[in-house]
């Protein structure tokens, strides 16, 4: 005879693996963290390696201070092509990323009204920040720890320079930031269900209920809208053959609201009555924090018609408070919860080094060499933030006449592979080993007005 079976509505729902999370913030050609450095074509043929030179309009991100030693009205006005590859493998499957290409815009202009006096302005807009991510072929297990990301982050960013000495300058901005952000993941619902003894229609006395936990399928998608505020502020000291560069970046708590939407995925016929009544929207708020940047450059020239220059940027992944979200009542019950994920990120370094020279009066070349630390250690990985640290290599070539520049860049980031049995610090009897690689390919366009 068919067994019968009874669930039970029990408010403890088991909740396996379901820590939606973010990934902050890589990634692209810039290495692990979600962080852009490269704003123009001309940075990103010298590895972004720009800090202490930072002689155009695209200054007001790469150090505003730059700004005050530009005459008259500078714009630059680009935009940049980015993508990631990545792959998964294991004992038994492999997947990998798709549609990951995206083009972000940028745009910088800057105005000294008296070209003998101290002060200049500038305003930038552009995107420190950009994720797109999309899985394909991952099995359940590792769905759990994500299988989609798509974060833009845009700024729009005014700032000041000040022009101290004829070879000291100083800059500050301020940085208003707003990005949509949209994750993915798998997660089980578990019931408690009794069903009679095997062979009998219902239990007796002797062969009471036995109990089974039974799981219901799901993908979560949270969407939310964000926005956040910080400063920036920098230095540059210029001589005929060298110059030195600083800036500091604050960090930025992005916040904002959205909603988590559920699709039931399976679920055993025992446990459809229960599971088909949930609501499937739930409010969503959700915070997270990009981290404090100090940026150190210098540069020396070879020739007088060359540069060498060597950045150390540094960013404090470490001490950022992560991803924090609560979720309302919804598909989980009465009650609201609350998650936290990336808290224990890594403090990074990237040693960028960029070299430019002049191939002719209006043509010149640049290359670069950088290496990007990961801030994401192998217990935290998730098939989100799998890399691990990259080598990136980059040449460029610029065409500068009097009035108007071309630049066009193009950098790749080549990742060591990583092994790991954890996801989302959870261990697993599993090994995944990832691979990954990203590029870059920026072009961008210049105009000077000078007074």
């Amino acid at each position: 005879m068919r067994p019968s079976h009874r669930a039970t509505q029990w408010p403890r729902l088991t909740l396996l693996a379901f820590n939606l999370s973010l990934g902050l913030l890589p990634l692209s050609a810039e290495a692990q963290t979600l962080l852009h450095f490269q704003p123009s074509g001309r940075a990103t043929a010298q590895a972004g390696a720009f800090t202490a030179r930072a002689d155009d309009a695209s200054a007001v991100f790469s150090n505003p201070a730059g700004l005050a030693r530009l005459d008259g009205i500078h714009a630059v006005v680009g935009f940049e092509v980015l993508a990631d590859e990545l792959h998964a493998s294991w004992r038994d499957g492999s997947a990998e990323t798709v549609g990951s290409r995206r083009t972000l815009p940028s745009a910088y202009v800057s105005w000294k009204p008296h070209n003998e006096g101290r002060w200049a302005f500038g305003l930038g807009f552009d995107h420190p920040a950009s994720v797109k991510r999309r899985w394909e072929g991952l099995d359940f297990e590792h769905a759990l720890a994500g299988e989609r990301l798509d974060l833009e982050v845009e700024q729009i960013h005014p700032v000041i320079a000040f022009r101290a000495s004829e070879r000291w300058s100083f800059g500050a901005g301020f940085r208003a930031l707003e990005g949509r952000f949209v994750d993915e993941r798998r997660g089980r619902l578990g019931f408690v269900t009794q069903s009679a003894p095997l062979g009998l229609s219902s239990p007796t006395p002797l062969a009471p209920h036995l109990t089974v936990l039974r799981f219901a399928e799901f993908e979560a998608t949270a969407t939310s809208d964000l926005e956040g505020s910080g400063f920036d502020l920098a230095m540059q000291y210029d001589a005929e053959r060298l110059g030195l560069g600083l800036v500091y970046r604050s960090a930025v708590e992005l916040s904002g609201s959205g909603e988590v939407r559920y699709r039931v995925v399976s679920a055993p016929p025992e446990i459809e009555p229960l599971v088909a009544p949930r609501p499937r929207r739930a409010s969503l708020r959700r915070t997270f924090e990009l981290p404090r940047e100090v940026v150190l450059a210098g540069y020396v020239a070879p020739t007088p018609s060359s540069r060498l220059e060597l950045d150390l940027a540094a960013a404090e992944w470490g001490s950022t408070a992560g991803e924090r979200r609560e979720i309302g009542p919804g598909f989980f019950g009465d009650s609201p919860f609350s998650q936290v994920a990336y808290e224990r990120w890594e403090d990074t370094l990237g040693i960028r080094l960029g070299y430019e020279t002049a191939l002719t009066n209006r043509w010149s070349l640049g290359a670069g060499l950088a290496f990007e630390r990961s801030a994401i250690s192998p217990r935290l990985t998730t098939p989100l933030f799998p890399q691990e640290d990259a080598w990136v290599a980059s040449v460029g070539l610029g065409y500068h006449g009097e009035r108007i520049g071309l630049d066009v860049g193009y950098a790749r980031s080549e990742f060591a592979d990583r092994k790991t049995t954890y996801q989302d610090s959870v261990p697993t009897d599993v090994a995944t080993r990832y691979r990954a690689s990203a590029s870059v390919l920026a072009l961008s366009a210049s105009w000077r007005f000078d007074r």
